[in-house]
């Protein structure tokens, strides 16, 4: 497994270490339209802080008459919505390459950079168990999730573990499997 990413949400620390597009969802009629309905974004729009929130009202005083529209028109819920304009997730580019078409904003007057959210790789299932893979399930148990649609683990930590999070936990994820 690789570490990915580490952020700062409210308070607390959430660790990203895989993720990816799973592309074996079964195939019943409900599967095959939630499959055609997601899309999932390889790369996500990294702003200064405030220049995402700046950039979602503007389009939308110009564009929506509400935020339920503008949802709509991103294909995400309104909640959605709401957590991208107090900048807790990432707009990704897809949304971004959407918002700029319709509205024809001037990037000039934003700060922002186009981004990976990950990098792909294989995971290695160990062959014993050993005080790193201990302590892996150890946090897995206790702060992690793992997310069954496209594979991603997290860690979420309160910040009193920051050093513990901030040091550790990426060392652990890079080290390799006996």
């Amino acid at each position: 497994m690789e570490f990915l990413d580490l952020f700062l949400s409210g308070d607390s620390i959430v660790v990203i270490i895989g993720r990816c597009q799973r592309s074996d969802r079964g195939s019943s009629p409900r599967h095959r339209k939630m499959q055609k309905m997601r899309i999932y974004d390889t790369h996500y729009v990294k702003f200064k802080k405030g220049d995402q929130k700046r950039l979602l009202k503007l389009v939308k005083e110009w564009k929506f008459s509400s935020w339920d529209k503008f949802a709509e028109t991103l294909g995400v819920g309104r909640s959605m919505i709401f957590l991208y304009l107090k900048e807790k997730c990432k707009l990704p580019k897809k949304s971004f390459d959407k918002i700029v078409k319709i509205s024809n904003v001037n990037l000039a007057n934003f700060s922002y950079e186009i981004a990976p959210y990950m990098k792909q790789g294989e995971a290695k299932i160990p062959k014993k168990l050993d005080s790193e893979l201990a302590e892996f399930i150890g946090i897995m148990l206790g702060d992690g999730n793992i997310y069954r649609r496209n594979y991603q683990i997290t860690i979420t930590s309160g910040v009193i573990d920051g050093n513990y999070i901030l040091d550790y936990i990426p060392k652990l994820m890079t080290s390799s499997p006996p």
